[in-house]
């Protein structure tokens, strides 16, 4: 588990500001960056896809 909030941790370090608004805006509180790295955590268990996947994902439903 450890290990893959690593690869989130980093995945959300490299946030693109035009794929995913959305997610790099919730980075800039703690509070934020921890509700954005459970739900990717959670879809990406739920639904065995990769972090990007899950981060693609959820952004889109966001809007």
């Amino acid at each position: 588990m450890q290990q893959l909030r690593s690869m989130i941790r980093v995945a959300l370090q490299q946030c693109d500001t035009v794929a995913t608004p959305n997610f790099c805006e919730m980075l800039h509180s703690s509070e934020g960056y921890r509700r954005a790295e459970s739900m990717v955590l959670n879809f990406a268990l739920k639904n065995k896809v990769s972090i990007g996947a899950a981060i693609g994902h959820l952004e889109t439903e966001m809007v």
